[in-house]
C-alpha cells in the first residue's frame, strides 16, 4: 500500500513525519503495511538522509515529476525514487476530467524513453475513467493513479457509506481491469 503524506526537512514544522519523528513514523508505517510513501514537498536535493532511513526500513520513496521537470532534475529524481515514479500528467490542478489530454500521452512516451526502465512509471492527475487508464497504459505507463474520481464518489455518497463503499469497490475493479488492456 502506498500512502501520500507530507514532510521535507524544510517543512519540518508542518510535517506529520517530522512531528511524529522519522524513526517512529517509519515503524508505524511499516507496522501498518505501508510499503511506499510519497512526500510531495520533499525536494530531491534534501532527500539523501531521508532516503537512507527509508531504505533501512524497506519502504519505497516515491518522487514526482511533471511536464516542467528538466531532464537533469529527472536524472536526480530517478536516482532517489524507488517503487515507481509518479508522473504528474498535466500542469495545473488535479480533478475529474472528461478526456485525456494528448499532451499527457506525449509526456508519458517522453518520460518512458528517458527512464530506460529504471522504475515503473505511474501517471496521475485527472485520470477519472477506465478509458483514461487504458490510454495511459497504451501510451507506455505501467500504472495509473486515480484520486479525484474516488473522492467525488465519497463526496456524493457521504450520507450512505455502504453505497459509497460499493461504488468505490466497483470503480477500483473497473480501473484495475483497464490496466489489463483493451475492453
Amino acid at each position: 500500500m502506498y500512502r501520500h503524506v507530507g514532510g521535507s526537512e524544510s517543512m519540518a514544522g508542518n510535517s506529520v513525519i517530522y512531528r511524529v519523528g522519522l524513526q517512529k513514523f517509519l515503524t508505524l508505517a511499516k507496522n501498518s503495511g505501508i510499503s511506499g510513501i510519497i512526500v510531495p514537498d520533499l525536494p530531491v536535493e534534501e532527500s539523501k538522509d531521508y532516503k537512507k532511513e527509508y531504505v533501512s526500513a524497506n519502504i519505497d520513496t516515491i518522487f514526482l515529476a511533471s511536464p516542467s521537470t528538466h531532464p537533469n532534475r529527472l536524472k536526480q529524481i530517478l536516482a532517489q525514487t524507488s517503487g515507481y515514479l509518479y508522473l504528474i500528467s498535466l500542469c495545473g490542478v488535479t480533478g475529474v476530467r472528461s478526456s485525456v489530454a494528448q499532451s499527457a500521452l506525449t509526456l508519458i512516451r517522453k518520460y518512458r524513453g528517458a527512464m530506460a526502465g529504471s522504475v515503473p512509471l505511474a501517471v496521475g492527475f485527472g485520470i477519472s475513467t477506465p478509458d483514461h487508464v487504458r490510454a495511459m497504459i497504451h501510451a507506455g505507463a505501467d500504472g495509473a493513479i486515480v484520486g479525484s474520481a474516488f473522492v467525488e464518489i465519497i463526496r456524493k455518497n457521504q450520507r450512505n457509506p455502504i453505497h459509497a463503499a460499493k461504488k468505490l469497490e466497483n470503480m477500483a475493479k473497473a480501473m484495475k481491469k483497464a490496466t489489463l488492456g483493451p475492453k
